[in-house]
């Protein structure tokens, strides 16, 4: 598990998840350019070390990092497009997810 093992009782993993009801990667929308930026409710931008944040977001989005050490902290952050191809939000408070604010996958019954 390359993320530091697990975050409460889910697990991390490198690989996507595959949920029966989520689309695959065809059929999902392309990751906007909007999306590229956190939403303010999870980095602000007037946050301390911002640009520095998005420099190394951006760079590692480039090189097709799944992520990059935050330059303020030094904790693991996922880029957007990453979390992207995570199919939805993992309800764990990233901080790129580009799912935030997007309506809630159904749930099975």
């Amino acid at each position: 598990m390359p993320f530091g093992g697990q975050y409460g009782d889910k697990a991390m993993s490198d690989e996507p998840r595959t949920d029966d009801h989520e689309p695959d990667a065809a059929q999902r929308e392309p990751l906007r350019d909007a999306w590229r930026r956190p939403d303010p409710s999870r980095l602000a931008d007037d946050a301390s070390g911002y640009e520095a944040i998005m420099l190394a977001h951006d760079t590692a989005s480039e090189r097709g990092e799944a992520g990059y050490l935050d330059p303020v902290s030094g904790l693991f952050v996922m880029t957007a497009a990453y979390l992207h191809d995570q199919a939805s939000c993992c309800d764990r408070g990233c901080r790129h997810c580009p799912y935030v604010g997007a309506p809630a996958k159904p749930t099975a019954e």
